[in-house]
């Protein structure tokens, strides 16, 4: 059971896709724009309340990519976004928790634990970004920077407050009159997770993110969870690559900007400066400039595991998945980040050498971008860091070992 954008659901389709190549009766969860994907893998699929694409489309859904801050505001943000789904969306996971073996779930598919409870179902918290409290780094939506290992710590504790106070009110009375269930009081389901042990899956490599010396034999950082494409790339697009030299993606997956024909006319003469050729995605935000040359290629949404080896460099947000596609690739990256974990992952990609500084959107240019063009492409310590860890990446069995930690939880 998951939630969010394509970056955020992806990865657990490709997760049940595996456990169902391992013989398991799998059923998926997710918003029903996503269903697709998951059909055409021969998946079960449950439709659930809410249209991510539709909600970034709103007034609040734009201000809140527009705040361009990665901050602790934008926890509960987002969770007073998802709060008035809670309801119905209760009523259809409920008979699902009731008839699983175990549930798996997404840090935004947090009231599947709820449900489970009321069920007695095991369950598997499976997140994509590092959501449990440690003293090496802070909260993600803090960014990179290190506050001390005091600070740090807080931090966790912080975010998971602000989530849980978002929510409390809703959450509570369906704890009470649905589940019947005893309330959690101020400290929310933090402590109950902690005490119980529940096993954490952390789908992203641990050559990236280590696992932190203070977490315990229930979290796994398995490594990533790639779909593998069901198609090609289109013969067009495929005949732009290889026209000429290798072209820079740039692509800013879903989030939305208040110009976005401003942000399309920035890649354009950046990378035109630059000397480069530009594969340029549309994206939610819908880029799309004015005035186009044979020098960019414009795309909507293309597989990145066959697309992002073919290209000399990719420009991205800094979602989770969309950086570790990058990485498998083994090419350089340029991190534009937005909000949320996307200014971490951009500080990790620098901190390995896979490129430069992250530049925050609200700093995008075409001088900045340019620059770090110039940079990624022109320097070869960059492109080695790259095609290291890569090789790292692309050795990993995340899906095997997340796998095998369910399979384990299941007896």
């Amino acid at each position: 059971m998951c939630g969010g954008t394509r970056g955020d659901v992806q990865p657990y389709v490709a997760l049940a896709d595996h456990l169902a190549g391992r013989g398991h009766e799998v059923l998926i969860a997710t918003h029903e724009p996503f269903r697709q994907m998951a059909e055409a893998r021969g998946l079960e699929f449950f439709g659930l309340p809410g249209d991510p694409r539709q909600e970034i489309q709103t007034e609040r859904g734009r201000q809140l990519v527009a705040s361009q801050r990665a901050s602790l505001r934008f926890v509960r943000q987002l969770s007073e976004l998802i709060e008035p789904w809670l309801e119905t969306l209760l009523q259809r996971i409920l008979p699902l928790c009731e008839a699983a073996d175990l549930v798996v779930y997404s840090p935004l598919a947090f009231l599947a634990w709820h449900a489970a409870a009321a069920t007695g179902t095991e369950t598997v918290l499976a997140a994509l970004q590092p959501y449990a409290p440690t003293r090496e780094f802070p909260t993600v939506v803090l960014g990179g920077r290190s506050l001390g290992r005091t600070l740090n710590l807080a931090s966790h504790y912080v975010a998971e407050g602000l989530a849980w106070w978002s929510v409390r009110r809703t959450v509570e009375r369906l704890r009470v009159e649905a589940l019947g269930l005893a309330p959690l009081g101020w400290r929310g389901s933090g402590p109950h997770l902690r005490a119980q042990g529940e096993p954490h899956l952390f789908g992203y490599s641990r050559h990236l993110v280590a696992k932190p010396a203070d977490w315990g034999p229930a979290h796994h950082v398995t490594g990533y969870w790639f779909l593998e494409p069901a198609e090609g790339l289109a013969a067009d697009l495929e005949d732009f690559i290889s026209s000429g030299e290798p072209p820079v993606y740039v692509g800013f997956g879903s989030m939305s900007t208040a110009d976005a024909s401003r942000t399309a006319e920035i890649v354009v003469e950046a990378t035109r400066r630059a000397g480069l050729r530009a594969v340029m995605s549309r994206g939610w935000g819908g880029l799309s400039p004015g005035e186009l040359d044979d020098r960019v290629f414009v795309v909507d949404e293309t597989p990145h595991g066959l697309l992002f080896p073919k290209m000399s460099a990719v420009v991205h947000h800094g979602g989770a998945g969309t950086t570790g596609a990058a990485l498998r690739a083994g090419v350089p990256q340029v991190v534009v980040p937005f909000l949320a974990d996307q200014a971490f992952w951009g500080s990790r990609v620098a901190s390995v050498g896979a490129g430069p500084s992250p530049i925050p959107q609200r700093r995008l240019s075409v001088e900045t971008l340019e620059l770090a063009l110039r940079e990624v492409t022109g320097d070869a310590s960059y492109r080695g860091a790259a095609a290291a860890i890569g090789t790292l990446v692309r050795n990993e069995d995340g899906l095997g070992a997340a796998a095998a930690v369910i399979e384990s939880t299941m007896g």
